[in-house]
C-alpha cells in the first residue's frame, strides 16, 4: 500500500495566492540490504550470505562503473548514468575540464518498472493518510541521558 500525505504548498510566483492542497508520498519504512537478502533468499535456493555477498559486490561494482564514466544497466529495474553541471565556454578549445562544477547521477527506470508503478496496475493500492488519521511524522525517540 502506498501512503500519500496531504500537504499545503503556496505559490512560489505569487506568494499573496492561497496554498493548494496536493498529496505526496509518504514512506514509514525503509529496506536495507539485509532485508533484500533476506527477501530474495524466500524465493529462491541461494543462501542468505550468498545473496549479501552478491548485493555487496554489485554495489562496489555499480559505483566503480559510474566513476568510469561507464553507463549501468540493470535489467528491468532500469539505468543509471553520469550527467555533469559546467561553465559555458565561447569555443569549445577554450572548455577545461576545471569548467565542471559537479556530476549527477541519473536512474532511468526502465519500461517494466514503470509499468509496475503505474496507477492502472491492479497491485497499487493508494491509502489517503489524513483521511485515515494516520500521523504523517514518525514519533520522536527519546534519547537516554548518560551521567559519567
Amino acid at each position: 500500500m502506498i501512503n500519500i500525505k496531504v500537504v499545503r504548498r503556496s505559490d512560489a510566483r505569487d506568494k499573496s495566492l492561497p496554498g493548494l492542497y496536493y498529496g505526496c508520498v509518504k514512506s514509514f519504512s525503509k529496506v536495507n540490504m539485509e532485508q533484500l537478502a533476506e527477501r530474495i533468499t524466500a524465493h529462491c535456493t541461494v543462501t542468505r550470505s550468498d545473496c549479501l555477498a552478491v548485493l555487496a559486490a554489485m554495489q562496489e561494482q555499480v559505483i566503480y562503473a559510474l566513476q568510469q564514466g561507464s553507463r549501468i544497466s540493470l535489467g528491468d529495474l532500469g539505468s543509471l548514468r553520469l550527467t555533469c553541471q559546467s561553465g559555458g565556454t565561447a569555443t569549445p578549445e577554450e572548455f577545461e575540464c576545471t569548467d565542471v562544477k559537479k556530476l549527477h547521477i541519473v536512474f532511468t527506470p526502465s519500461k517494466a518498472l514503470r509499468e509496475a508503478v503505474k496507477l492502472t496496475n491492479s497491485n497499487i493500492r493508494l491509502n489517503n493518510l489524513f483521511k485515515e488519521g494516520i500521523p504523517t511524522t514518525a514519533p520522536k525517540e527519546e534519547k537516554e541521558e548518560v551521567n559519567p
